[in-house]
């Protein structure tokens, strides 16, 4: 059931119907992949953290 009111029940079968091209998208050659960039690089290369934790585990059984 589609919830906006554009796109009826009719419209969305129209749609599904219709066959996926993929024309409009370049094909990227090595070169052109090597020379994108991140959007935010400063989240790139993350370093984590590290440091001594403890964990104690409290686990009691009963049988029967």
């Amino acid at each position: 059931m589609p919830t906006s009111n554009k796109l009826t029940d009719e419209r969305l079968k129209k749609i599904a119907t219709l066959p996926i091209t993929y024309d409009d998208i370049p094909e990227f050659s090595d070169s052109d992949l090597k020379g994108f960039a991140p959007a935010h690089p400063e989240y790139i290369k993350v370093t984590p953290i590290k440091k001594a934790i403890s964990i104690k585990f409290l686990y009691f059984r009963v049988f029967d």
